[in-house]
């Protein structure tokens, strides 16, 4: 399966808005005779939130690795920005910020001095910058201890405030909630959302798709290096809706045979205590009308919308 959408996202001041920011075509990376990553097209517009999505191993990191020019491509092409991260690395370095893969600073300098250090390597003169990303990611408390001393979630925090530093268009983000708790998921939530809300796009990888859910405008699924599908949040969940009917349990069987009865024998199951009809809302009158008509009456009915969970879940068999 291979959903395509051309949708721009929302305008930004750093770049054309029908122009993706990032683009593959038929991107691959072979290591010896086995492919990482085959035949992927991406595209990530300024304003979005795109999450590539996958299991551990299945090409998501390779893929940013050749956004940075990290890697060069085995066949096809990465542009970011409209350029090569092999062959202009300057001119994409310049407007992308990223975290890959463990977050990984001097262990015994503190939080600030990391950050001093990252700052002067890439030629941020402004403590008061320093300052700001401090706050925003919540580590003024601790800014003055050894980062060797800080918890995975901390480290993490402390690498998206470097990420920061250079105010930079595109910032990508591999597992950026690996180790917060659910407090800190929360906040690194809402800190991709402000980046995007300001016209930056921000590119994340994850395995946790509750998470993505919650941030995430656009997907790509990514399964043994190949994308089989991408689009909008939106519109890959649009119609996946199921209707959850709660009978008594003595009323069980009947209820299922006026559901065979009625055309729904193929789109119903049990659930726990629901049996659940993969209908549209606007199903659910007819539905509860033919149970009552023959005496069986529901305690409870609604609808209920496929999560990205459910809808990756279906789509890959895993």
């Amino acid at each position: 399966m291979q959903v395509v959408d051309n949708n721009v996202g929302i305008s930004s001041p750093f770049s054309n808005s029908d122009r993706p920011v990032v683009r593959t075509l038929e991107l691959s990376k072979r290591f010896k005779k086995v492919y990482a990553v085959k035949d992927a097209g991406l595209e990530a517009y300024a304003g979005d939130v795109f999450g590539l999505l996958g299991p551990n191993g299945a090409g998501k990191t390779t893929i940013i690795r050749m956004m940075l020019g990290l890697l060069a491509p085995s066949a096809g092409s990465v542009e970011v920005f409209g350029f090569s991260p092999t062959k202009q690395r300057a001119e994409v370095l310049k407007r992308v910020s990223a975290i890959v893969e463990a977050p990984a600073l001097y262990p015994s300098l503190t939080g600030r001095d990391n950050l001093k250090t990252m700052a002067m390597v890439a030629g941020v003169n402004n403590p008061a910058k320093l300052d700001e990303v401090i706050e925003k990611m919540g580590l003024a408390a601790r800014a003055k201890d050894r980062f060797g001393t800080y918890s995975l979630g901390m480290k993490q925090r402390l690498c998206i405030a470097a990420a920061l530093l250079t105010d930079p268009q595109l910032i990508i983000l591999d597992e950026p909630t690996n180790g917060l708790d659910p407090a800190g998921m929360a906040e690194i939530r809402q800190l991709i959302k402000e980046l995007a809300s300001q016209g930056r796009t921000v590119f994340l990888s994850s395995h946790l798709l509750n998470e993505v859910q919650q941030v995430c405008n656009r997907v790509a699924v990514i399964q043994k290096g190949k994308i089989i599908a991408q689009g909008l949040v939106e519109e890959l969940l649009a119609g996946k809706t199921s209707l959850r009917i709660k009978v008594l349990p003595d009323d069980w069987e009947k209820a299922k045979r006026i559901l065979q009865s009625q055309g729904w024998a193929d789109r119903f199951h049990s659930e726990e205590d629901f049996l659940v009809v993969d209908a549209p809302a606007s199903e659910g009158v007819a539905i509860n009308r033919a149970l009552a008509t023959q005496g069986v009456f529901a305690g409870e009915i609604y609808a209920r919308s496929q999560t990205l969970e459910e809808y990756y879940l279906e789509l890959t068999g895993e």
